[in-house]
């Protein structure tokens, strides 16, 4: 009969070593799971951020080119304005001169 008990208190420690052992296998298993989780999650995070940061500077980009382009616009006015007004100066000038010669052919005119 102790033969009997020795055998299965051998046993008995066997499966409690074997239990413990896939009890530590499993806990060490989970701890990988969350790890390899988080990193997932951390590189999810950063292409995330990425992404983010990517379309920040797509809509700076945007804004800037609409910055220039408005003052290249801005100044293609200016310019068009300067010669408007340069046009209308000449004229005004060519108008006077005509008025002047005209007005010197009636003088001309009055004096014979």
């Amino acid at each position: 009969s102790s033969g009997i008990n020795a055998e299965y208190g051998e046993v008995k420690d066997a499966a409690a070593t074997i239990i413990q052992k896939q009890w530590r296998q499993h806990q060490e298993n989970e701890r990988k799971k969350e790890t390899t989780e988080d990193t997932i999650n951390t590189f999810k995070m950063s292409e995330e951020l990425k992404e983010m940061l990517e379309q920040e500077r797509k809509k700076m980009l945007e804004e800037k080119e609409k910055e220039n382009t408005a003052k290249v616009k801005n100044k293609i006015d200016i310019e068009r304005k300067k010669r408007d007004q340069a046009r209308l100066k000449a004229i005004e000038d060519l108008n006077k001169k005509r008025e002047e010669k005209r007005k010197l052919q009636q003088k001309l005119l009055e004096e014979e």
